[in-house]
């Protein structure tokens, strides 16, 4: 019996024989898998390259791969692949005639021309053309809506001009740029305000002071007691403070409080630990160290 169809090609499945199929399908990408591996050991095994040295480099961001599918799928970003034969790096539209002088056959995709060596792979890869009516003009992928369109444009297709002047093909290789670039080695991201020079590590972070102090402001005010908050949730739960239910939130402590919040500024009592430090092979808490230093 054949229950599990989360994963299937096809949409909804009324046969038996839609069922088989799918299951026919995923057990072929097992044994895909299952082949590539043994391919990759037995290519090394005749290559007979050192294990901690990388085999292969992206010529773009020089990121090391040492597996022929991961540094395929790294890319795929820029529509490229490397022959496990010759290490040769070819265009997608190159790759099928490359194939044949290795007598070896590979099945191109009518619409995007990627290269497969199975038909099952070449089925399963098919269903991305199907999902939505927008899509990419350079590697001919479909989107739901223009908004996710653009998206995958700034990441996969919009080139980035790094510091030290090597341009990379999209955001996937600026990443791995940036690993081994001299320049981004000793340096933190910072993002500094405009109007007071507050330094922030987190983008979300300065977003949220701008909002808060410089434009926007504490828009949610209490009625009762004048406080203001930064959100609509935020006032709700203070609004629970000047109520009289002192028993929402208990700990096991016996202590009672009426909001999340305080309760939880109270569990830090509980889960505080003590620190120690080692001096002579023996372990002293802060309090005795002290009370040694004032006796000295």
């Amino acid at each position: 019996m054949y229950h599990d169809t989360s994963r299937c090609q096809i949409g909804k499945i009324t046969a038996k024989k839609e069922a088989l199929q799918c299951f026919k399908l995923r057990l072929r990408r097992q044994m895909i898998y299952q082949s590539r591996s043994e391919t990759v050991g037995e290519l090394s095994s005749q290559t007979k390259i050192a294990k901690g040295k990388p085999k292969m480099s992206c010529p773009y961001c020089a990121a090391p791969f040492q597996c022929f599918f991961k540094f395929n799928m790294h890319l795929r970003e820029v529509r490229k692949k490397i022959c496990r034969f010759c290490y040769e790096i070819l265009d997608y539209s190159d790759f099928v005639e490359h194939s044949k002088s290795h007598n070896f056959t590979v099945i191109a995709c009518p619409i995007c021309s990627e290269t497969f060596e199975k038909e099952s792979a070449l089925l399963s890869h098919k269903v991305k053309h199907a999902k939505g009516p927008e899509e990419c003009l350079e590697c001919h992928e479909t989107f739901a809506n223009s908004g996710h369109l653009n998206k995958h444009m700034n990441i996969k297709h919009k080139p980035i001009v790094c510091g030290c002047g090597k341009k990379l093909p999209n955001r996937v290789c600026f990443f791995k740029h940036k690993k081994i670039c001299n320049q981004h080695k000793d340096m933190k991201s910072k993002f500094i305000c405009d109007y007071c020079d507050a330094e922030y590590k987190k983008k979300n972070c300065l977003k949220m002071h701008i909002k808060l102090r410089h434009t926007v402001g504490w828009a949610f005010q209490c009625e009762k007691c004048g406080k203001q908050c930064s959100s609509q949730a935020h006032l709700l739960e203070h609004r629970t403070t000047h109520e009289k239910i002192t028993d929402r939130h208990v700990c096991h402590c016996g202590a009672k409080y009426s909001s999340r919040r305080g309760y939880e500024r109270h569990l830090v009592k509980h889960t505080k630990v003590k620190k120690f430090e080692v001096k002579k092979g023996k372990m002293k808490s802060k309090a005795s160290i002290k009370k040694e230093k004032k006796e000295v």
